[in-house]
């Protein structure tokens, strides 16, 4: 009774659909929770980098540079010299994903100067010293 009224709701290709997912649950789920854990890993390689970033900013220009101004961090960003492919060794995957992200990029230096420009930095930092620690 409760499969005829879902069926008579769904119409014809919804019905087609439903009967799709059923037939290939396993490999359907299976994909998701794939793209999940790969998601979960390209988010901790991130947090990572973003950690050496802030080791490294903290390393040039000391401690305070996180409650600097926007202004004065980003001429702070500007000046700071990372070595990026280094950063990008600090994890093995090829792939990062930022926190909020549910996509993720291939790991390059390029692809880091973007993720930790100094607009996106500064938000980034702020929004972390900002959260009451735990």
């Amino acid at each position: 009774m409760l499969d005829i009224i879902i069926r008579g709701t769904l119409g014809e290709l919804g019905t087609a659909i439903l009967d799709f997912y059923i037939e290939n649950v396993i490999w359907i789920n299976g994909i998701i929770l794939l793209y999940a854990l790969v998601l979960m890993l390209a988010r901790k390689g991130y947090n990572q980098i973003k950690q050496g970033v802030q080791t490294e900013l903290v390393s040039q220009f000391g401690e305070d540079v996180f409650v600097k101004s926007e202004k004065n961090f980003k001429k702070v960003m500007e000046r700071a010299s990372f070595d990026w492919d280094a950063l990008a060794k600090q994890t093995r995957m090829p792939i990062i994903s930022a926190n909020k992200s549910f996509f993720f990029k291939v790991k390059s230096p390029d692809v880091l100067k973007d993720l930790f420009s100094a607009d996106k930095a500064y938000a980034l930092f702020k929004q972390e010293k900002q959260q009451p620690e735990a």
